[in-house]
């Protein structure tokens, strides 16, 4: 059985008498323009539906500083040190607002490719279905082997189809095919994703409003993004909390 240490009072009261000589020294630092953001008193963050409801952009770090103590921020949000990940993960959350996602559902489809937020897995679906604007699509495989052919299909309301298609031939002249990773693990699965991305764009540029796929950019790009980011991925970030 472990026993717990005994710690004489004579110690807990002399450690508790230092604490505050130790407070001024932090107080006369200049605080930052962030710092001044995050420790000003806000109004409550609203919890509405199921999910907080931001108001502003001081909400967004608020949130985001939570986020981030709680280890709990996507790697294609993390940023090259503790304050470039708060910030990313702030922005995200205001990204997502825009299509009335919740803090959560904006981390969970929203990623930084070459300094630009993109929507990525089936976030771009999700917004497409939600707004009201896609009658029907449909996503399969044709062929077998090197003959496969990723072809997705959508109609918009008012009758326009689009029809794309990606084949194995296009990933091997991207550089694709057989590349570690999800090229490697799922090719059928990264096939539809990228005829999809085509097609959602194409047909769905006002409901998406320009705003890039990540399945559609450079996987290459991708690579670098989380090659910056790997030390940050390696530990959680050390942010202290001081609540306004």
């Amino acid at each position: 059985m472990t026993q717990i240490p005994f710690v004489p009072l004579a110690d807990i009261d002399a450690a508790i008498q230092t604490q505050p000589t130790a407070q001024p020294q932090t107080q006369q630092q200049p605080a930052s323009e962030l710092d001044r953001l995050l420790e000003k008193p806000l109004a409550p963050i609203k919890f509405s539906d199921g999910a907080y409801a931001v108001e502003d952009m001081g909400q967004c770090y608020r949130l985001a500083k939570h986020y981030l103590a709680a280890g709990m921020v996507p790697r294609g949000l993390e940023g090259r040190n503790p304050t470039e990940t708060l910030g990313r993960v702030a922005i995200a959350i205001e990204f997502g607002q825009q299509f009335k996602w919740s803090p959560a559902q904006s981390l969970q489809s929203i990623m930084v490719v070459n300094g630009r937020p993109c929507l990525w897995g089936d976030g771009p679906m999700g917004v497409v279905l939600r707004s009201g604007k896609c009658l029907d699509f449909t996503g399969t495989i044709e062929g077998t082997g090197d003959e496969r052919v990723a072809v997705f299909t959508a109609t918009r309301t008012g009758g326009t189809t689009r029809t794309v298609r990606f084949s194995v031939a296009d990933a091997k002249r991207a550089g694709l095919w057989g590349k570690s990773g999800p090229w490697a693990n799922y090719p059928e699965r990264m096939l539809l994703y990228r005829a999809r991305a085509f097609c959602l764009r194409d047909l769905f540029a006002d409901a998406l409003a320009g705003i890039g796929i990540a399945e559609e950019h450079d996987e290459f790009a991708i690579d670098r993004q989380a090659e910056k980011t790997k030390a940050v991925a390696e530990g959680p970030a050390k942010i202290e909390i001081h609540e306004g």
